[in-house]
């Protein structure tokens, strides 16, 4: 926005722009694999030669400085993504990470199971499946990447399934006990679980449980610790029930 508002020149799209370094690239490897590289520097070009047995390019007139190396990107780049492709991913990272080189192997979901960062760092939980084939199973799953104060938000317990837990969903809620008895008098009332089917019931206590989650996380950033009844936020029990 800044550049159109000085230039007028509205600004072109990133694989079309004129990149600052020679190599900053997501380049493909061998087992179709992708990995993003880069060498950003007089310094990291030097490092990255020298660490792939690459003298030739490293004594090339044309491609001393950062700025030769930019201009030749337009043959460089294929030049090295073809030697580049002789490599696989596995044996590019320990390259990279030894040199101090930057590097981010780019992965499918099902193989963040075995990333080392979220491993180290706590990004996976094992979670309790509610029902179906594997139901009281666990999995693991990964969590949110949020901070609250400091600490990491981890992970809920297990989301309760339909039953006695009703009683203790609502009473999340904010909801008293009269009106948890009254509400199954009724056979209604928001949450109703008793005529979903699994999966609806599933999909309410998970939703119930965010917003009791949510509610929380907003009274604590106000300051303010107030509790204000069911009644206050959805109606009374009657009102409620014919919704």
């Amino acid at each position: 926005m800044m550049q159109y508002a000085v230039t007028g020149q509205p600004a072109a799209p990133m694989p079309d722009r004129i990149s600052a370094w020679a190599l900053y690239d997501v380049i493909s490897v061998k087992n179709g694999e992708q990995i993003f590289l880069a060498a950003v520097s007089d310094a990291q070009w030097i490092t990255f030669c020298d660490a792939l047995g690459y003298a030739d390019l490293q004594a090339a007139p044309q491609l001393a400085t950062n700025n030769d190396r930019v201009r030749a990107r337009p043959t460089l780049l294929p030049n090295l993504r073809q030697r580049l492709a002789a490599h696989s991913a596995a044996e590019l990272t320990p390259i990279f990470e030894k040199n101090g080189l930057p590097f981010a192997p780019i992965l499918r979901p099902e193989q963040l199971f075995d990333d080392p960062h979220l491993n180290a760092t706590g990004g996976l939980a094992d979670i309790t499946l509610p029902d179906g084939e594997r139901a009281g199973q666990t999995a693991r799953t990964t969590l949110f990447p949020l901070r609250m104060d400091g600490p990491a938000a981890g992970h809920a317990p297990a989301a309760p399934g339909a039953g006695p837990a009703h009683r203790r969903t609502h009473g999340g809620l904010g909801y008293t006990g009269d009106q948890v008895l009254a509400l199954q008098a009724q056979g209604g009332g928001w949450p109703d679980f008793s005529s979903c089917t699994t999966a609806h019931n599933d999909t309410r206590l998970t939703m119930a449980a965010f917003f009791t989650l949510i509610r929380g996380v907003l009274m604590r950033l106000s300051g303010t610790g107030k509790k204000r009844s069911a009644s206050e936020r959805w109606g009374k029990a009657g009102g409620v029930a014919g919704a």
